[in-house]
């Protein structure tokens, strides 16, 4: 009897179990859903937050900063390298004038250009045509001059230094050096007019020669205004007095050669 009544309560406790539902955890409540209206929002609070306001004036104050000092650097290296760099190279045009003295002369006022204790490479550019004429005066000489201003001082100096009589003036420069045209044998002068017919046709070529004639070479003028040339003087002499090139136009070079620290 024992045995038979601990079997049917075990049985009873089995099947209780078995009926009992299974234990759920509880869930939480749902949260609120998030307006869409908040959504959009969100990431725009974050953009003009006190924080990221901050960073954006530093970047406005280091960018204006930055800006204004590259400005004041680029304007001071700019009024330094005009007020101590002296230019690489300057021409002046020279117009001769024919029928005032025995030969072609011109002068030209070379301003503020040159500079002191500086060396410049000084050379002639005679735009000649090949005309019979100056084919036949074989060489011919170029005298350059470069002077002295004026005792007077001031943009009415400079301006009266190309005027005033240059014999009054004292040259601290001089050089004189033969050119003459470059020479082609008849043949050969028939060959390439031929073969250059088409060109001169369509007024693409002219008969003349760009002739470079080096005067000066590392000439330098030593400090103060009045050992600075402040205008030139130009004259083209042939061989036989009362003879006169034929010249389109004239031009003097100054390159400046540069050399060390200043």
């Amino acid at each position: 009897m024992s045995d038979s009544a601990e079997d049917s309560e075990k049985g009873v406790l089995i099947v209780a179990k078995a009926r009992l539902p299974p234990l759920v955890p509880p869930q939480p409540a749902p949260a609120n859903p998030q307006p869409p209206q908040d959504a959009i929002l969100t990431p725009l609070n974050a953009l003009i937050s006190a924080p990221a306001q901050r960073a954006y004036v530093s970047s406005i104050l280091l960018l204006t900063t930055s800006l204004v000092l590259a400005g004041i650097a680029i304007t001071a290296y700019t009024l330094f390298y005009y007020a101590y760099v002296p230019q690489i190279g300057f021409e002046r045009t020279v117009h001769l004038q024919f029928g005032d003295a025995a030969h072609p002369y011109g002068t030209a006022s070379l301003g503020a250009q040159l500079a002191s204790a500086q060396k410049y490479d000084v050379s002639v550019l005679l735009h000649l045509p090949r005309s019979p004429g100056n084919a036949v005066l074989g060489n011919f000489m170029v005298d350059l001059q470069l002077l002295a201003p004026p005792p007077t001082t001031g943009v009415a100096g400079m301006l009266s230094a190309a005027t005033s009589d240059e014999k009054e003036k004292e040259p601290l420069a001089q050089s004189r050096r033969p050119a003459i045209l470059t020479y082609y044998s008849p043949v050969v002068e028939h060959i390439l007019k031929t073969t250059e017919l088409p060109w001169y046709v369509l007024g693409l070529r002219h008969e003349d020669e760009m002739l470079r004639v080096s005067m000066l070479e590392g000439v330098e003028f030593a400090k103060g205004w009045r050992n600075v040339p402040a205008s030139l003087r130009l004259e083209v002499r042939t061989q036989e007095e009362g003879t006169r090139m034929q010249i389109y136009g004239c031009k003097v070079v100054f390159r400046a050669r540069f050399q060390g620290l200043r």
